[in-house]
Parts: C-alpha cells; structure tokens; sequence
C-alpha cells in the first residue's frame, strides 16, 4: 500500500533528522521521502513530486526564517511548512513568514505524527513554546492597543498548553479559533511587510 503524507526534512544535524525520520515513520502513513541540509537542497530532490509536508529548521546558521520560508514557497508552492527550532530559537517569525505550523523540536519528535496530519488537513500547528514566542511579538507590536483583545487572550491560552491540540474542542470552536489566529498572524505579516519597506500602514 502506498504511504498517503510524503515528508521532507531539511535540518543541517543529521542525527536529528534520523530520530524525526524514526518518529514520523512510526505511522505507516507517512514516508519520508527527502532529507538536505539547507531549503535550496531539496529543489532537485523532490521537483517532480513535491512532498506534502516540508519540516524545516530555523536555527541561526539556516538564515532569516522570513527567506527560508520564502524560499521553501518557491520551490514548493502546493507543501506546507513546519518550522522547527531549538532552545534559543524564537518561532514566531516563521509563522509570520507564513509557515503552516512552528514548533519546539523535541515536540516535533514527540508529536510527529500528529502535527503532520493536522498540517495536511490544511489546519495550522502551535506548540507552547511558538505561542509564547508570538505572544512576546504581539506585546512589542508598535499599535499591540489595536490587536483585538480575543485574538491575544487565544495566544495567551495558548501559551499555557502544550500544544493548539490541547485547547480545541468541537468542530465549530475549532474553525473559530483558526479564523482569529489566522487574522492575528496576517495583521502581523502586513505590518512586518511594511516596516521592511521603511513605513507602517
């Protein structure tokens, strides 16, 4: 039976790749079909059949999250992206880079599975630490008064549970609190647009 989620892992520590490798293909629907170290390495690898899932990581040596996911978009329009990151890597601008999903990379192993398949059923992926990361973003915002008040109360919330997972119910209150992180994220993305541009909208 053919494998339904192809994977690509683009992460410079081979031995981390491994052990994601290990933990996502413990599901037998998901296949790992690629590994590099850089985004740019995956372009000849996978030009036919772009993966559904390209897992990323935003360490300082990979370079500013905003072109690695930029560039990560060229090369694969129709993949979602998950962004990972270490200790001292701060997630946020991966989701305002436009980024389907950021999380801790221990949380990747152990979640694996799961975060893949709320990916490719087109739903955004949050774990505390990324949530936490936005919420720093959402506090140093230059019009933070401007930010609706449920919108930031959803990322406080989210910064108290593991993951997005944690705090979602029934179908409708899902939808719901996707719609308002999706508006908070580009509201976000607009106003970082504009002030590498050199002005604020």
């Amino acid at each position: 039976m053919e494998r339904a989620t192809t994977v690509a892992l683009c992460d410079d520590h081979e031995i981390y790749r491994r052990e994601l490798m290990t933990a996502l293909e413990r599901d037998v629907e998901i296949q790992v079909v690629a590994e590099a170290d850089i985004p740019s390495q995956l372009g000849p690898v996978i030009n036919d059949h772009p993966p559904k899932i390209v897992v990323v990581d935003l360490t300082p040596i990979q370079g500013d999250p905003l072109e690695i996911i930029s560039t990560l978009r060229d090369l694969m329009p129709i993949s979602a992206v998950l962004a990972v990151g270490g200790p001292n890597d701060e997630l946020a601008p991966a989701l305002l880079a436009g980024a389907n999903g950021a999380v801790d990379k221990n949380v990747a192993i152990r979640l694996g599975p799961k975060i893949v398949k709320t990916l490719v059923r087109g739903h955004l992926f949050v774990d505390q630490r990324a949530a936490q990361s936005l919420l720093r973003t959402i506090n140093s915002h230059p019009r933070r008064s401007s930010i609706p008040a449920r919108q930031v109360d959803l990322v406080d919330r989210l910064s108290s549970v593991e993951s997005i997972a944690d705090i979602t119910g029934d179908a409708l209150a899902e939808a719901a609190m996707e719609r308002e992180l999706f508006a908070l994220l580009v509201s976000l993305r607009g106003v970082r647009a504009n002030s590498s541009s050199g002005s604020l909208s």
